[in-house]
């Protein structure tokens, strides 16, 4: 059997047969991550632009 085969079958199999550890995965409350980040000071209700780059008129590299 190929390495792509058996690649397959085996997501096959984690579709048909789910293991335990990946139900308690779905446990997870998904809140848990924003509030974790909320407190460190990201907000994720507001869009964060980058900075935008300075054109410079110069077109040689820095040396």
């Amino acid at each position: 059997m190929g390495r792509k085969a058996r690649l397959k079958q085996l997501r096959r199999e984690a579709i048909s047969n789910p293991s335990p550890e990946s139900t308690s995965k779905a446990d997870f409350d998904n809140t848990k991550f924003v509030d974790q980040l909320e407190r460190q000071g990201y907000k994720l209700q507001e869009i964060q632009h980058s900075p935008s780059v300075p054109e410079s008129n110069k077109s040689l590299p820095q040396l």
